[in-house]
Parts: C-alpha cells; sequence; structure tokens
C-alpha cells in the first residue's frame, strides 16, 4: 500500500513540475516596463505604423510582454477597414504577436458611427472599449506609456 502511494506521489509531482516549467516561460510579466501603451490622436498612417513596428519590436525582445496601442479621436480612423494600405501590415503584426491588442475608443466610435448615421466596422482583432479611464487603469495595472508617440 505504501509503494503505491508513493508511486502515486511520485506520478503526479512528475506531472505537475513540467506544466509548472512550460507557464513561466509564456506568462504575462508583471515587472514595470515589461506591459506598455500608446494613443493615437491622430489619423496619421506612418504614425499607426510606427506604433504597430514598435510593438512588434518591443514584444520580439521578451516573451510574456504585451503591448496596446489606443486609437481615439481621429486616430480610429485606421480602424475602419479600407481606409489605408497600413492594414496589411496590422494583420500580419497582430498575427505574428498575440501580446499586441489594439484598442478603438467607443464612446468616439460611437458618436461617428452617429454621426455618419450607418453602423461601422472595424478591423478583425480589434476591441471596442470605453476609453474613458483607460490610461488610468492601466497605469494603475503597472502599464507604462511608451515613450516617443
Amino acid at each position: 500500500m505504501a509503494g503505491r502511494l508513493a508511486a502515486a506521489a511520485l506520478l503526479l509531482f512528475s506531472a505537475l513540475v513540467p506544466a509548472a516549467a512550460g507557464t513561466t516561460d509564456v506568462a504575462e510579466s508583471t515587472r514595470i516596463g515589461e506591459r506598455l501603451y500608446v494613443v493615437l490622436y491622430e489619423h496619421d498612417p506612418i504614425q499607426f505604423s510606427n506604433a504597430l513596428r514598435a510593438g512588434a519590436d518591443f514584444l520580439d525582445a521578451r516573451p510574456g510582454r504585451r503591448f496596446e496601442v489606443i486609437m481615439d479621436y481621429y486616430g480610429l480612423f485606421a480602424a475602419i477597414p479600407g481606409v489605408t494600405t497600413v492594414q496589411r501590415e496590422y494583420a500580419d503584426i497582430r498575427r505574428r504577436h498575440p501580446g499586441l491588442s489594439v484598442v478603438v475608443c467607443k464612446e468616439t466610435f460611437e458618436k461617428l458611427a452617429r454621426m455618419n448615421k450607418r453602423k461601422l466596422s472595424v478591423l478583425p482583432g480589434m476591441q471596442i472599449l470605453p476609453c474613458k479611464d483607460r490610461r488610468q487603469a492601466l497605469e494603475k495595472a503597472g502599464w507604462r506609456p511608451a515613450l516617443g508617440f
């Protein structure tokens, strides 16, 4: 009986150790500077492209990092399908970097849809979320603004 318990304990231990070791490599880092965000207020495809490339470079440097692009005011025009050719670059970078998220500000997006009197959509993978207090919430959670934007 004691031999069976020892064998069961050893089997359980060996099953748990590799699982725990594997999760530490891809777990989201909570260290300061490992999660960055940028806010785009202007409809500037080059700035959107620069933000995407900076995010890709940041994410490539270390596993577990996160990078968020927040699109507000005129900046959200780049999120509407068919507006700029940078959207192809977004699709490619987003596919290769799951730690990259793009948030379209819900308040501005809904106002734009009302003014145009039609339903609008955003590119696949982008989230429409309230942005009223988003920056403060991110910073409280340990996120920092990316420099140069």
